[in-house]
């Protein structure tokens, strides 16, 4: 089933490797370098998974998703990190789930494939 997905990575290859991988299996995907970005298109587009980097500089974590379970709470979180204790984090920030760093991109599609089924209790 294909899937709005924004993508908030500020490492570039990283992010084009995301987007690459889930637009060849027919997601619609959308790509940001920032939190304050990816805030602007929420705004004007619905998303039915955000991918987000955790480490990135700008607009902490968990303030970007309060305001994603404030405004969008139907839209799946799942944090992107190469950080050690990835479900901490993730429990931390109430995402949905986690993938971690490195990936290769059959494993990206699989996670996300049953990560993003539907939101009811985070897979810790």
């Amino acid at each position: 089933m294909s899937q709005s997905i924004l993508i908030i990575e500020d490492e570039s290859d990283i992010g084009e490797l995301i987007k690459l991988t889930l637009t060849l299996v027919g997601h619609l995907v959308t790509l940001v370098n920032s939190r304050d970005a990816a805030l602007a298109h929420l705004e004007t587009t619905l998303f039915d998974v955000i991918l987000m980097d955790y480490s990135m500089p700008g607009m902490p974590a968990d303030e970007f998703s309060e305001l994603v379970r404030i405004h969008w709470p139907a839209t799946r979180l799942i944090l992107i990190t190469a950080a050690n204790k990835s479900s901490l984090l993730a429990r931390n920030i109430s995402a949905d789930g986690y993938i971690e760093k490195p990936f290769d991109p059959d494993s990206l599609t699989r996670k996300l494939k049953n990560l993003s089924g539907g939101r009811t209790q985070a897979p810790y």
